[in-house]
Formats: C-alpha cells, structure tokens, sequence
C-alpha cells in the first residue's frame, strides 16, 4: 500500500508498506492525503516471463534458420537480413558472442551456450525491408 501524508514539517511525504502492516505511529489518519494499494510482484513476474519467452523465441528462430537451410519457404535475401538482424539482437543480450573480424561479406558469432560457431551474411538492406521483417516477427514472437 502507498499512502501519501502532510509530515508534521508541512511536507509531502510517501511511504510504502504492506497491506497487513498498520500506518506507522507518528502518522495519523487525519495527515493522509492519498493511499492506494498496488501488486507489483505478480505483474513484474509475468513482464519478466514475457520478456524471456520472447528472447527464448528469438533464439531459437535464428538457431532454426540454420538447421532448415534446405528447406527455406523464405527467399535467400529474407532469410539473410533475418539472420543479421536476429543476431544483431541476440549480441546484445549476449547469447551470441561475436568472433574475429567482420568481412566485407560475413559476421561469425558463437553461441555462447553450446559454443558452437554461425556465420551471419551481411546484406544491405532497406528500411522498408526492415519493417517488413519487424512486422513478422512482432506478431510471431508475442
């Protein structure tokens, strides 16, 4: 419970307590201003879930797209933004790490928990192919 309070001093002051705890002593009733309860754990913990599932998700999209070459419904140039971009995205949550020096045609990251070695194509791609890309992935992730 949040409960905001006119101190003996003439300021404002907030205090947070749990639902069970009584308001503190050198607090009165006539002193509060506002009070209002929320539950944070519960939401936090369901973010929390969302969050990982969806980098989950991500991980194993990019994982698949090398395991299902041969059998791509994607166009080459899809698939090849879709890999930079996906592990554009995995590095900087740190589930790839990358490796040596990046070519002028490819990128090589390592999977930081099986150690295994991809090699990402760098493509040029629009800004148009982008949110093309982020739209698919927007609703298949969620």
């Amino acid at each position: 419970m949040s409960i905001i309070y006119m101190g003996n001093d003439g300021i404002m002051h907030r205090i947070d307590i749990h639902d069970q705890e009584v308001l503190p002593t050198d607090i009165s009733e006539d002193q509060v201003i506002a009070r209002w309860t929320r539950v944070l754990k519960e939401k936090e913990a369901e973010d929390k879930a969302e969050k990982q599932n969806m980098l989950q998700s991500t991980e194993e999209l990019f994982l698949s797209l090398y395991q299902d070459a041969d059998t791509a419904v994607l166009p080459e140039n899809e698939r090849d933004i879709l890999k930079q971009l996906l592990g554009l995205m995995l590095e900087r949550k740190r589930i790839l790490k990358r490796v040596g020096e990046a070519t002028e045609d490819f990128l090589t990251y390592v999977h930081v928990p099986t150690k295994k070695e991809y090699v990402v194509p760098l493509k040029d791609f629009s800004v148009e192919d982008i949110e093309k890309i982020k739209e698919q992935l927007d609703h298949v992730l969620r």
